[in-house]
């Protein structure tokens, strides 16, 4: 195509757009970072371990790292966590887990792996059989009883002479309690303390608050789990309205520790508390919180009756105007006057005109009007 009339302009224009795509949180990677990747580690005493937890969502993300539901770490704000042990122990092994979880997220993704802590016995000249003695502490304070093989117990010793074991084929209450294994050789000996224990009541969990906003009649909570009892624990929510003493009860998700309370009423202010349990029993409830839900917002109803009652005051505003022209205009007419003129002969001059000399004769009407006052002048007549 030609241009016609004008010379052509050549010219370039752009614009740049970003787009933000949010997602929920997910944990993509949790390991040892100094160990073979894997769900199972398995690790020796002494040994420094570094947990590495990365995950992706938008926004960033709040993470957290847990050992069989007891806190470690926690962050916000971000897609990496780590934490380190020093110096590993036996108390160290077990299951550990990370979570994380944004703003889209009903609930938090969660991966875990298992760590196992290898107890290595180093000694030279090796010890003999007689020299492991395992011991169990007494009823009273620093005494110890050697506990030997019998129906129920069983020791091993490795035919290295490096390693120990004691196993029990079947738990009494009487076998729960504080053990030791005690191993010397000629240049001197090693005691290392252990505790078996009974399944419990799950402890109070703590820490409980809200993680996000809440909405006309939706609320999200976070807590932190305390001890399992040594047993798998089911969290429980309770709320009711402030004010009120009857409490709604929801189940949480297996392995979850935060959820939402959903169905409840605009603008109220309500109160919160969670409890565990285990097949042992329950724990303490929570500390309780307090939160309101919004207030949802005002309809449009209203202000289209503002504008209809706006546009029927101008309407009644054009009404009255139009009443007072009509008035003005009946007032004005009121006071017109007609007035028919006499004949005279003649010659003869006409009172009360301009032209006393006038010889015409008037054969005509004259209306007359009332000069020199106002239209408001009239009304006020």
């Amino acid at each position: 195509m030609e241009p016609t009339g004008y010379d052509s302009t050549v010219g370039n224009s752009y614009n740049t757009v970003y787009i933000d795509v949010q997602y929920e949180a997910e944990v993509t990677n949790f390991t040892l970072s100094n160990v073979d990747h894997g769900q199972t580690f398995e690790i020796n005493e002494n040994t420094q371990v570094k947990f590495y937890c990365r995950a992706q969502g938008n926004p960033l993300s709040k993470m957290g790292l847990y050992k069989q539901s007891e806190g470690l770490k926690t962050a916000s704000n971000t897609n990496e966590l780590e934490f380190t042990i020093s110096s590993s122990e036996c108390e160290d092994d077990g299951t550990y887990q990370c979570s994380a979880q944004n703003i889209h997220n009903a609930q938090a993704d969660v991966r875990s792996l298992t760590l196992f802590v290898r107890f290595t016995l180093v000694a030279f000249p090796r010890p003999r059989v007689a020299d492991f003695v395992w011991e169990k502490e007494g009823s009273r304070l620093d005494t110890w009883h050697i506990v030997s093989n019998d129906t129920d117990i069983n020791i091993l010793i490795s035919e290295d002479g490096l390693q120990t074991k004691l196993s029990f084929s079947s738990i009494k209450q009487k076998d729960f309690g504080f053990y030791r294994v005690r191993v010397s050789n000629k240049l001197g000996q090693f005691i290392g303390t252990f505790r078996l224990q009974a399944p419990v009541r799950p402890h109070t969990p703590s820490n409980l608050q809200h993680f996000k906003k809440a909405t006309v009649d939706t609320i999200y909570i976070v807590w932190t789990p305390a001890y399992d009892g040594g047993l798998s624990q089911t969290f429980h929510v309770e709320y009711r309205e402030a004010g009120t003493s009857v409490w709604g009860e929801t189940d949480v998700i297996a392995g979850n520790i935060n959820h939402t309370i959903v169905g409840l009423n605009q603008d109220t202010t309500y109160e919160i508390r969670v409890y565990s349990t285990n097949v042992i029993g329950r724990s303490v409830s929570s500390e309780v919180i307090t939160i309101t839900t919004l207030k949802r917002p005002e309809t449009n109803s209203d202000a289209g009756t503002v504008v209809g009652g706006a546009v029927g005051a101008s309407i009644g505003a054009v009404l009255v105007v139009l009443v007072v022209l009509v008035i003005l205009r009946r007032k004005f007419a009121v006071n017109c006057n007609v007035v028919r003129k006499i004949d005279f002969p003649a010659g003869q001059n006409v009172p009360d005109t301009d032209s006393p000399g006038c010889n015409a004769a008037q054969t005509y009407d004259e209306v007359s009007m009332t000069n020199n006052a106002s239209h408001y002048d009239v009304l006020s007549t």
